[in-house]
Order: structure tokens, then C-alpha cells, then sequence
């Protein structure tokens, strides 16, 4: 199991690297990065983004920060990471709820995760079973 994720984590870092032509030529990172988690410290999102960044740090001689921004089932961090300038020092670490459900169910939580967002990188995932009493039918 950890060393699919690590493996994830190598194509999802290689894609961001690949896709960062841009960034490249600014010589991007020349400061540090800062990547919102809108989940609480302790958690899988956490230590995900955590590992994810200390990988990021070691790779491209740049500090990233992990900063918690936990709360309202996602939205205050993932809303923090939309304000936040379009310029490749902030990064979000989202999830499915955070992306899809919350949305759904929350007609106030103030962004759009299809056009206020450009997603770079699958890192992981846990399995996910729907179930229900066979004598449901």
C-alpha cells in the first residue's frame, strides 16, 4: 500500500514538474511554497500533503509549507485557496468530498471546483465500497 502511494506520488510530482514549462522559465520556486490542506493537522489529508511536500522540498531546493486550514467540511481552506494569487506559491491539496459532494450539498460554499480550480496531480485515494442490506430489494 505504501509503495503504491509512492509510486502516485512520483508520477503526480513528475507531472507537476512536467507541466510547470512555464514556471520553469521564471526560475519557479525561488521562494517558498505554501500548500493548504483544508483538513485538521493528524489526519490522512495532512500527512499526505506533508509527505508530499518533504518530497517537493528535497526535489526542488525550495521550502514547502503545509498549512491546516481545516473547517466547514472543507470549504474554509479550499475558499482560502482560491483567493490566493494564480501564481504557483499556493498550492491546494483537495479531495473528493472537498471537490464533489460539498458542492453539491452546500449551494454556499462559494466555489466551483471545475472552472475555479486547474488540477495538477492525483496523489492517492483509500478505497470506497457502497453497500446495502440485501434485503433492501
Amino acid at each position: 500500500m505504501i509503495k503504491a502511494v509512492g509510486a502516485r506520488l512520483k508520477a503526480g510530482l513528475a507531472l507537476l514538474l512536467a507541466t510547470s514549462a512555464a514556471w520553469a522559465q521564471q526560475d519557479w520556486p525561488n521562494r517558498p511554497v505554501q500548500i493548504i490542506v483544508p483538513f485538521a493537522a493528524g489526519g490522512s489529508g495532512d500527512v499526505l500533503a506533508r509527505v508530499v511536500a518533504q518530497h517537493l522540498t528535497t526535489l526542488l531546493k525550495q521550502q514547502f509549507v503545509v498549512e491546516n486550514r481545516p473547517g466547514g467540511g472543507g470549504i474554509i481552506g479550499t475558499k482560502q485557496f482560491l483567493t490566493q494569487p494564480a501564481d504557483g506559491y499556493t498550492i491546494g491539496m483537495t479531495s473528493l468530498s472537498t471537490l464533489s459532494l460539498v458542492p453539491i450539498i452546500n449551494s454556499n460554499a462559494g466555489y466551483d471546483p471545475q472552472n475555479d480550480f486547474v488540477h495538477i496531480a492525483y496523489i492517492g485515494g483509500s478505497p470506497v465500497v457502497l453497500a446495502a442490506n440485501p434485503q433492501l430489494t
